[in-house]
């Protein structure tokens, strides 16, 4: 079954199941895309449970003149972007006097921005992965790099490639296998 069916029985049948496989198809991109934005898994799962939430309640406003995925995906960064902004820290005059701080006396403002360290980690994860999916057999590492580099859904792919649903669901499932035992130590 297409999106647009799957969300059609959602709304008109109000079908659990049907929403439960759109949400299969969809939460490992929008867990990804949203970890980009925010940058910590934790927060990144929970904002991935909050995009479906929304994205449930909403769905009787979904438009079908727009591909469901870019649909959810804008519910996914609304969510990321309304996050990132109530977790900002209160801003405070940088001139005057607070309780803490006596007039003319310097606030320390803390960096947000990751440490050397943490974005030598970071780069480094970044490109031990793409160097882990550039040995997996072309088929799998075609469909990683469609789905999680270019964010195509598994239907989109499959129109892109000219194959099967099933087979691209397949081709993603092995090579997430393949790259976790890799990424791990472990022999596949």
């Amino acid at each position: 079954m297409n999106d647009h069916e799957l969300v059609k029985r959602a709304v008109e049948l109000d079908d659990q199941k049907a929403f439960s496989e759109l949400m299969n198809r969809y939460q490992e991109s929008i867990r990804i895309f949203i970890l980009r934005i925010v940058q910590n898994m934790e927060d990144a799962d929970d904002l991935t449970n909050l995009t479906f939430e929304r994205a449930f309640k909403s769905l009787p406003n979904y438009r079908p003149d727009f591909a469901f995925p870019t649909w959810l995906y804008t519910v996914a960064k609304n969510a990321a972007i309304d996050f990132s902004r109530k977790k900002r820290l209160p801003v405070q005059s940088m001139q005057g006097s607070t309780a803490d701080q006596p007039e003319g006396r310097e606030m320390p403002i803390p960096d947000q921005a990751p440490n050397p360290e943490q974005y030598l980690i970071q780069n480094q994860t970044h490109a031990r992965i793409r160097a882990l999916v550039a040995d997996l057999k072309p088929d799998f590492k075609q469909t990683i790099e469609l789905h999680y580099f270019e964010g195509l859904s598994v239907e989109e792919i499959s129109i892109r490639l000219n194959k099967p649903v099933g087979t691209v669901k397949a081709n993603l499932h092995r090579a997430r296998s393949l790259l976790a035992q890799k990424f791990s130590g472990r022999r596949p």
